[in-house]
């Protein structure tokens, strides 16, 4: 499978598991620790952990993320909502997510 926007912009070629090894280096590159994660939340962290759907995998990799981008921040927007323990959490985080999202992509 090939995403239409990275032919379009040049990339070439770009297959779903170059994609996923792509992704799974650069947290490893941002410094995520799949193997403490992995101990701490009970889950497995691995190049193909999104071929099914994994919730708690993409909390734990979203918070990481942006935890990444503005420490302080992340603490403040997610002090409610993580770590995710209920369903009400998970709808916040979720939330929390999309919007920080949304007003970094106005940036």
């Amino acid at each position: 499978m090939v995403f239409k926007g990275m032919v379009e912009a040049g990339v070439g070629d770009v297959s779903l598991p170059g994609v996923r090894d792509l992704f799974y280096t650069n947290l490893n590159v941002l410094g995520f620790d799949a193997v403490q994660s992995e101990v701490k939340y009970k889950i497995k962290f691995h190049e193909h952990m999104f071929d099914q759907p994994s919730k708690k995998g993409m909390e734990v990799v979203m918070y990481f993320l942006f935890y990444k981008l503005n420490e302080d921040l992340c603490y403040d927007k997610f002090r409610d909502c993580w770590p995710v323990f209920d369903k009400k959490q998970g709808q916040q985080f979720r939330k929390t997510c999309s919007e920080w999202i949304t007003q970094i992509s106005k940036v």
